[in-house]
């Protein structure tokens, strides 16, 4: 990644986080509509997001449902962690559920795709491969990371986790396809 994604990027977390921490947060809510291929959609840190688009006229839908955990004060330095939190904001979103589909069919999505993403601040779509690639920016700072979930039209492939300090893969998982079973 050039210097010049790398401002991009942050500068697309700097505002997503801007727009995100500026929502209620004492309902939940629906974000997102319609959006072009790769542009980066805020997560709402309470509630549903959604993303939709049309890649080469198939549809893509990506929704993701979060929801607080109290933290307590901030503090200096954070307390034992007991939960998935980056403590890069007060009160931490941890993500409860991502759903995909295309072409209107559901894809299986296995709860290790998202269940330690928390402080979202946004989401975006791309292409890879014939394949496409999921993109969830999270945390801030040094706890900043993006996880990269790819997918077919039928199933989830892979999972990276990101170090974006270093840019750097620090995780990948590879899901297999379920065994097709004779009768």
């Amino acid at each position: 990644m050039t210097r010049i994604q790398r401002f991009i990027l942050w500068v697309s977390i700097v505002l997503s986080v801007s727009f995100a921490s500026g929502q209620s947060r004492s309902q939940s809510q629906t974000h997102g509509s319609k959006t072009e291929i790769g542009t980066a959609v805020a997560v709402a840190r309470k509630g549903n997001s959604l993303l939709e688009t049309k890649i080469n006229g198939t549809a893509v839908r990506v929704a993701i449902t979060a929801y607080q955990i109290d933290l307590g004060k901030q503090q200096e330095p954070p307390p034992e962690r007991s939960n998935n939190c980056t403590y890069s904001s007060f009160p931490c979103s941890q993500v409860s559920g991502l759903q995909i589909s295309v072409g209107g069919t559901n894809l299986f999505v296995p709860r290790s795709v998202f269940a330690d993403c928390t402080d979202i601040g946004n989401m975006s779509l791309t292409t890879e491969a014939g394949g496409y690639v999921l993109t969830l920016t999270g945390g801030d700072a040094s706890e900043a990371y993006s996880v990269k979930v790819f997918f077919t039209g039928h199933e989830i492939t892979k999972r990276e986790l990101y170090d974006l300090e270093s840019n750097s893969v620090r995780q990948s998982t590879t899901y297999m396809p379920p065994p097709v079973l004779d009768n």
